[in-house]
């Protein structure tokens, strides 16, 4: 709540003292207030004010104005004449933090609204699609975990990062005879594109109805238990979106494995056939960009995501990209880059010492530091 200053007038008035020709600031170092002793010209960052009464030294204190000194730092100022009280009244900085943080849950709750209604439009449009189609169309999409002589089993839409793999089915009918190409995407909670199944030419008559259903994808120690949360599977007839399904797998917090180790990691102008060309951390503002080159070597049979993630000088966050292994064998070494551009952009503008930090998933496994200038 509010913040009530009561202090009687005769008291503030010996309180808001300043020195001849000096300012009075905030505490927040933003707020300036200039005045002059005799001169009822004042200025509060720079804007030039009149004051009613000027600045005077009374038996040797120097006395201001306190309603303009009161508001000139942002509160408000009544005056009870039956009492002679000035009242201050400012903004607490809790005050100000909850109503921070109220403003921010209207945001949050206005964006998720946002989201649904966006997620809403989608599903409604794909089911449009669908129905518009003349040559065949969607009547079911699944995901689930078993087959047997070619047998779908265990249906379900929840899935834990332990699981051993995932399968995803779907359902088409026949509207006339035709030649149509299929496709069955997943992609990770992001909305990034994953995994796509591709079938061409498919020639089906009228009436007649067929299930397709994409390979195993494995998820225990696979990209897609390392990425917990809703994914999607978008079916494509003639690269037009005519199904969606959604499923959500869910992180086994008791179990962990070493999926990969970082065996090399530095900064260079140039990547070529595999190979890092002028290795430096130094590089200049009309450099076109850094490039963060790594190599890794396979524990286990395994998937993961390379992150990068790139600080600036100040520390702040700046931008983030990642790369998708989806399947690597024991032993097995694989190399991969990741870059930001200079010339032209902000690491431009903003020369020192910037930061990268390599995750394997969610584990941190390096930092690594390069200088621009």
């Amino acid at each position: 709540m509010k913040k009530l200053v009561q202090i009687l007038l005769i008291f503030l008035i010996s309180f808001l003292m300043v020195s001849i020709n000096s300012d009075i600031r905030g505490e927040d170092v933003k707020k300036v207030i200039k005045l002059q002793i005799g001169n009822k010209i004042a200025y509060i960052d720079g804007y030039q004010l009149t004051l009613d009464v000027p600045p005077q030294i009374i038996s040797g204190r120097t006395m201001v104005p306190v309603r303009f000194i009161s508001e000139g730092l942002g509160a408000e100022v009544g005056w009870d004449g039956a009492t002679k009280t000035v009242t201050i009244t400012m903004d607490s900085i809790d005050y100000l933090n909850n109503q921070i943080k109220n403003l921010n849950d209207d945001l949050t709750k206005k964006e998720n609204l946002i989201k649904e209604k966006d997620n809403k439009i989608e599903e409604l449009q794909i089911k449009v699609n669908n129905f518009e189609n003349t040559k065949v169309r969607v009547t079911g999409v699944t995901t689930f975990k078993n087959l047997v002589d070619n047998k779908w089993s265990d249906f379900t839409n929840e899935f834990k990062s332990t699981d051993e793999g995932i399968y995803v089915g779907a359902y088409l009918e026949m509207v006339n005879d035709a030649t149509f190409n299929l496709n069955i995407n997943i992609y990770d909670p992001f909305n990034n594109l994953i995994l796509t199944t591709k079938w061409e030419n498919q020639e089906h008559k009228k009436g007649e109805k067929w299930n397709y259903r994409t390979g195993k994808y494995f998820i225990k120690d696979y990209l897609i238990g390392a990425i917990p949360g809703v994914w999607k599977v978008r079916v494509l007839i003639d690269n037009k979106e005519v199904g969606l399904y959604k499923f959500t797998i869910t992180k086994d917090e008791s179990y962990k494995v070493d999926k990969a180790e970082l065996i090399e990691a530095l900064t260079c102008k140039n990547v070529a056939e595999g190979v890092p060309q002028d290795v430096t951390q130094t590089f200049l503002k009309n450099d076109e960009r850094v490039i963060v080159f790594t190599r890794f070597k396979a524990l286990i049979n395994c998937g993961f995501r390379i992150k990068y993630k790139f600080y600036d000088p100040q520390g702040n966050f700046y931008t983030e990209v990642f790369i998708d292994i989806k399947s690597l064998d024991k032993d097995k070494d694989t190399w991969t880059w990741s870059s930001i551009k200079i010339k032209g952009f902000t690491p431009e503008k903003n020369p020192g010492e910037w930061k990268c930090k390599i995750f394997i998933d969610e584990d941190f496994v390096k930092e690594l530091s390069f200088n621009i200038e």
